[in-house]
């Protein structure tokens, strides 16, 4: 049977987080990054991949 492993992580801060300079980076990475009900979905199974949106 195959494994899926799910991260989910959820950082509270008082600073003001640069998220288009991570969602860039993300992608820049190879990552598949999509947004979804206002959340952002960063997809690592493609990470190092640079066929990208």
């Amino acid at each position: 049977m195959p494994k899926i492993t799910v991260l989910s992580k959820t950082i509270e801060t008082d600073k003001v987080p640069d998220v288009h300079g991570f969602i860039q980076d993300m992608k820049d990475m190879g990552a598949k990054v999509t947004t979804k009900e206002g959340k952002i979905i960063i997809d690592l199974r493609h990470l190092g991949s640079k066929d990208h949106d």
